[in-house]
């Protein structure tokens, strides 16, 4: 079921913003069932890339062995997986690979955020980190997401969602959400107006926007 988050509401807009611009065939890449993000790719070939076969995804794969053709995919979406990823170098290498040269991946990757689970989180992520990740075969932009009021709210919410398990119950967490929903819009509002470097030392995380060289790098 859907809880509303001041991160997951960044993410969206983000994703939404960017669909557009990614036509042809798009992989999704850790996207599970894929519900959450196919709508905006109506326009293209949206392609699902999981490990696990209870979503029953297109390619049943880890991220860093996807059976596709060199270059034969236009561009590639990763939303909240690069934490979930032990050999982050390998598998950028391998998203490389797939995705055709001036192709997109457009990503997120959290800096602040609830651990998730101890078998499938491992890391949080910099502006820093994601640039020498990401360079040796991508042009990189990178924006901070969220801020120091959101980021408040933000624990706020899931610390009841883990402790009273809110998922697993329908209709509390459905009014759950409908009442938290109106101040994390507000606690984002907050934080598109204030543009004092100390909010983003506690944003959310980061969103990407790699742009696939046209050259590998030299061995």
């Amino acid at each position: 079921m859907f809880i509303f988050q001041p991160d997951r509401h960044s993410i969206e807009g983000f994703v939404a913003d960017l669909a557009p611009r990614m036509t042809g065939k798009v992989l999704d890449v850790g996207a599970g069932d894929g519900n959450r993000y196919r709508t905006y790719f109506r326009h293209a070939k949206y392609i699902t890339l999981d490990c696990n076969a209870a979503f029953s995804p297109d390619l049943l794969a880890s991220a860093d062995k996807v059976p596709l053709p060199d270059a034969s995919i236009d561009h590639i979406l990763m939303i909240e997986v690069l934490e979930n990823i032990y050999n982050l170098e390998e598998t950028v290498k391998e998203l490389a690979r797939v995705l055709k040269p001036g192709g997109l991946l457009v990503a997120t990757a959290p800096f602040f955020a609830a651990f998730c689970a101890d078998n499938i989180d491992y890391w949080r992520f910099t502006t820093n980190s994601v640039r020498k990740l990401f360079e040796p075969w991508f042009d990189v932009k990178m924006e901070w997401r969220g801020g120091f009021f959101s980021h408040m709210v933000q624990d706020a919410i899931k610390y009841p969602c883990f402790r009273f398990n809110l998922y697993c119950h329908r209709w509390i967490g459905t009014s759950f959400s409908f009442i938290v929903r109106p101040l994390g819009l507000f606690a984002l509002f907050l934080d598109r107006r204030n543009k004092h470097e100390a909010s983003k030392r506690f944003c959310f995380g980061v969103n990407i926007i790699a742009k696939r060289k046209q050259q590998s790098p030299t061995k």
